[in-house]
């Protein structure tokens, strides 16, 4: 096994996960989660519909420590889905899941979407509200990259900026004003979403 001191963190490497990283991803899966709760083939499903550019390896050398896989619906084409999330049990409490959670929350918050998921147990709740999730109705965490007053807190408390692209506004609107048979432009505007 690979030994890391925190200080070495600095040098792992976030890369997109490939079809050669499966068997890794396996592993730390195997070790993260009950068989008879999670079983291997959820795993190989989830790993033929994530989405490659969202799904994450954490590295160090040609090790792998620890991954997010994630998917997007077709129907929710923003929402982000976090099938799964672990770290190899060796390397936790370090800060690395914390690095990769922050990358896409912020991919997330750039791209105007949001993030779901079921946390596996009670005890990382309070994990996941640290980076703006919150419970709801329905028992599942979600991340909105939406300006509403709890998700404002949260974006600021996680030193989040808005952009010109986070601004969206609907196509101008043409309108006959009859009274002289000129049109008139209508605008409208959802600030932040």
């Amino acid at each position: 096994m690979l030994s890391l001191s925190p200080s070495d963190t600095d040098e792992l490497e976030i890369q997109e996960l490939t079809d050669e990283d499966y068997d890794q991803v396996s592993r730390i899966f195997r070790a993260s989660f009950k068989e008879d709760t999670y079983p291997l083939e959820d795993l190989k499903t989830s790993w033929d519909y994530r989405s490659p550019p969202d799904s994450l390896g954490f590295f160090a050398g040609p090790h792998m420590i620890g991954f997010v896989l994630a998917s997007f619906h077709k129907k929710n084409g923003s929402n982000m889905y976090i099938d799964y999330i672990a770290l190899d049990t060796s390397y936790r409490g370090m800060g690395l899941g914390s690095r990769l959670m922050s990358r896409l929350i912020e991919k997330c918050y750039k791209e105007g979407g949001s993030i779901h998921l079921y946390p596996e147990r009670g005890s990382l709740h309070a994990w996941y509200e640290r980076f703006g999730f919150y419970k709801t109705a329905k028992n599942y965490f979600v991340f909105h990259s939406h300006g509403t007053r709890r998700q404002k807190v949260a974006h600021t408390a996680l030193g989040l900026e808005p952009s010109a692209q986070m601004v969206r506004r609907l196509p101008r609107i043409e309108i006959k004003n009859y009274a002289n048979s000129e049109p008139m432009a209508l605008h409208r505007s959802y600030g932040l979403i």
